[in-house]
C-alpha cells in the first residue's frame, strides 16, 4: 500500500483566543507529539494550525482536498463548537478518525486538579463533532487513550490504513475473463452493483483480442516460460 496521507485537524475555541491567547501554548507540544508519532508510523501528515472559526475550517478543508488526503484525523485541544466545523467536514466528505487523547494521564496523580481541567476537556468537543458527523452521514471512528499509556496511536494508524484501502478500492479496475455460470447467484454481483457499492470498475476482456493473443503464442515461447518458471 502506498503511503497514507493524513489531514491533521486540531480544534480549539475562539473564546479562549480572545480572553487568554497564551493559554494554548502549553497544549501545543501535545499536538506536535501526536503528529510526530503518526509520522513515525509511516504516515504523511498534512497539518494545519489550530482552527476556531468557520473560515479557518473551510481553509483547512480546501487544503486537504487539494492534497487529496486519504483520511482526516482530528484532535480537540479544547472544546470546539461543532457547527463551526461541520461545513468543512461535509465539503471534504472524507472519513474522520477522532483522536481523543489528552495531555494528562489521570487527575489522581496531580496536586493541581483545577489547573488540569482546562487543557484536558476536549472530549466535550469530540461528542458534539461526532453527533453532527453522524447526522450528516460522514463515516467516523473515535479512538481514545493516552499516547504514552495506551496503543491509541497504533489504533488510529490502523484506522487510517483501512481508510486508505477503502479509497483505493473505489478507484480499482478489475479485469474479468469469462462470465458467471447461469443461475449461480451466491457470489454474483453485476458490474453496476460493484460500481455503486464498492466503486470498482469491471473491465471485461475482449474475446476477439484474447483469441488473437492466444493464437499468437508460439511453442518456443511456452517452453521458454516453463524453463524460466522451473529455475525461479
Amino acid at each position: 500500500m502506498s503511503n497514507i496521507k493524513i489531514g491533521f485537524l486540531p480544534l480549539y475555541l475562539q473564546l479562549y483566543e480572545d480572553i487568554k491567547p497564551w493559554a494554548k501554548e502549553p497544549m501545543l507540544p501535545h499536538k506536535e507529539e501526536c503528529i510526530k508519532r503518526l509520522k513515525d508510523m509511516g504516515a504523511e501528515v498534512i497539518a494545519v494550525d489550530l482552527c476556531t472559526k468557520e473560515e479557518q475550517f473551510m481553509a483547512a478543508a480546501d487544503l486537504f482536498i487539494k492534497e487529496d488526503v486519504d483520511v482526516i484525523v482530528t484532535l480537540h485541544i479544547a472544546y470546539s463548537p461543532s457547527l463551526k466545523s461541520i461545513g468543512a467536514f461535509v465539503k471534504m466528505n472524507k472519513p474522520v478518525i477522532a483522536l481523543d487523547a489528552t495531555p494528562t494521564y489521570d487527575f489522581k496523580s496531580s496536586m493541581f486538579v483545577k489547573d488540569e481541567i482546562f487543557p484536558n476537556h476536549g472530549i466535550h468537543g469530540v461528542q458534539g463533532m461526532c453527533n453532527l458527523l453522524r447526522r450528516n452521514n460522514i463515516p467516523f471512528k473515535v479512538e481514545a487513550g493516552h499516547i504514552d499509556h495506551s496503543d491509541v496511536i497504533e489504533r488510529v494508524f490502523a484506522d487510517c490504513q483501512a481508510a486508505k484501502a477503502a479509497k483505493n478500492l473505489k478507484s480499482i479496475r478489475v479485469g474479468r475473463v469469462g462470465g458467471s455460470f447461469d443461475g449461480m447467484g451466491d457470489f454474483f454481483k453485476t458490474p453496476e452493483e460493484l460500481k455503486d457499492e464498492l466503486g470498482a470498475t469491471v473491465v471485461p476482456i475482449d474475446l476477439e483480442l484474447y483469441n488473437n493473443l492466444y493464437s499468437a503464442v508460439t511453442d518456443e515461447e511456452i517452453n521458454a516460460q516453463i524453463a524460466y518458471d522451473k529455475e525461479a
